[in-house]
């Protein structure tokens, strides 16, 4: 075998371990943290909804892979199936738990426990007013 083909298993294999065993460990201890403890409702009929929008959650960057709907109780996540295949599962997060809500622009960081998320201001914004 050639050093190459060695060079090129190598690479492939490290890819896997991150793939497979790394990003379901971040996953677990980012966006579990806060989903486990709000499970999902199904949003209002009135809820505003964007699909495949960004955010990140600690060192999870979910670029267009959250779907989300905000009605008068909730901010509705749900994980797009790429997401959904590494283990994020949908949450509902009521307004009243969700703080300190900061920035300008397009992005606002807010709170939810013990986890800092970074969103798109037009939900994000709304937790500054209680949904």
């Amino acid at each position: 075998m050639s050093n190459t083909a060695l060079v090129i298993m190598v690479i492939v294999g490290f890819e896997a371990i991150l793939l497979f065993f790394l990003i379901p460990i971040v996953v677990r201890s980012t966006w579990g943290d806060f989903a486990g403890k709000h499970p999902p409702v199904e949003p209002a009929p009135d809820a505003v909804r964007r699909r495949f929008q960004s955010f990140q959650c600690g060192l999870l960057s979910m670029g267009w892979c959250v779907h989300v709907a905000t009605d008068e109780s909730y901010l509705h996540l749900r994980p797009a199936l790429l997401m959904r295949i590494f283990g994020t599962k949908p949450t509902s997060i009521p307004w009243e738990a969700i703080d300190r809500v900061t920035g300008k622009g397009r992005y606002r960081t807010a709170r939810i426990g013990h986890t800092e998320i970074k969103g798109p201001a037009w939900c994000l914004a709304l937790a500054e007013h209680g949904g």
